[in-house]
């Protein structure tokens, strides 16, 4: 197990981290922190920056194994980064978290390696229902409300780009339209 999570359970503030749908029977990849952390500035050049803190999942329950002994998924979550990435589905099996196996691990110890910092990368070994092989999924650990502002921001940033497009339309308009005046003005002289 790597350092980040070996010292999860005895960092300050992380005490309260609770599992959205808690059972002994099945085990959820997306946790809720209390409030995380999730604060915007606008850097040099207009454009907007996510500070997040906190830990996150990808949104995937699992709950039964494969015949060869892997976890399936039983629920993909609605807004969480497993959904939005839209590879893995209901029956999958995910065969390893980072490199480390599922197979014979518990629901929590799987829950707890996907488990991470906001905005950092996992790879889950998913074979898809009814194949032999399994893929690399990256996803990106992170809130539904982490990926609220990320969407924002790309709308944001598509605005104003649009509107920085506009204003060098105008300027170019403006810089043929004073072109055509002097050569005007220097006819009429």
């Amino acid at each position: 197990m790597n350092s980040s999570f070996a010292s999860f359970h005895s960092m300050p503030g992380l005490s309260s981290i609770s599992p959205l749908a808690p059972s002994s029977a099945k085990s959820t990849a997306l946790y809720k922190t209390g409030k995380p952390s999730i604060s915007v500035h606008q850097a040099e050049g207009g454009s907007l920056v996510l500070h997040t803190s906190g830990w996150a999942g990808v949104g995937l329950v699992f709950d039964g194994r494969s015949e060869d002994g892997f976890a399936l998924v039983k629920e993909v979550l609605a807004n969480g980064s497993a959904d939005r990435d839209k590879t893995i589905s209901v029956g999958d099996a995910v065969s390893a978290v980072d490199g480390r196996t599922t197979e014979g691990m518990g629901y929590q110890t799987i829950r707890d390696t996907i488990l991470g910092p906001v905005g950092s990368a996992v790879v889950l070994a998913v074979r898809k229902a009814g194949s032999r092989s399994f893929q690399d999924v990256v996803l990106t650990r992170a809130s539904t409300e982490f990926w609220a502002l990320s969407d924002a921001n790309k709308r944001m940033k598509d605005q104003l780009d649009a509107l920085n497009k506009k204003l060098r339309d105008c300027e170019a308009l403006n810089k043929r339209q004073q072109s055509e005046a002097d050569t005007l003005r220097a006819q009429r002289a």
